[in-house]
């Protein structure tokens, strides 16, 4: 079982190595109902978040944007809506809501996340775009 603190704490080590090694850019995933996306979350799926035991992680991620946000690293913390299985389709979009049956498949979220990395849109002023498959 991973510690409660994880990823904050591996983005914390990140922070800290990553100049020294002069590697400014990090692309991180995160979760869709993350900090200020909560608020876009079909209720009944911010409920589950809260009240199961995946409140645990939120936090911990949640803890992980913060320290990203506090670093001088160029970042983006993608937070995919319900992830799937499936090959690649290209429909990975920025969406404002997350809804019950919004979905994106692991191989769009891990296009999406090379494409950023790859490009300047990692400079974008929107680091934690929630994302999910344009239907």
């Amino acid at each position: 079982m991973s510690p409660p603190d994880l990823t904050a704490t591996v983005a914390q080590m990140l922070v800290e190595e990553m100049p020294r090694q002069n590697v400014l850019r990090l692309v991180a995933i995160s979760a869709g109902g993350v900090g200020d996306s909560a608020r876009h979350v079909n209720p009944i799926i911010g409920w589950l978040f809260r009240h199961s035991k995946i409140a645990a992680s939120y936090r911990d991620l949640e803890h992980m944007e913060q320290i990203l946000r506090d670093s001088k690293l160029c970042w983006h913390a993608v937070r995919p809506t319900t992830l799937t299985d499936g090959s690649h389709t290209g429909k990975a979009v920025v969406v404002e809501h997350y809804g019950l049956l919004t979905r994106i498949r692991r191989a769009d979220v891990a296009s999406w996340m090379l494409d950023v990395i790859e490009s300047d849109a990692s400079r974008a002023s929107n680091r934690t775009p929630m994302i999910a498959a344009h239907r």
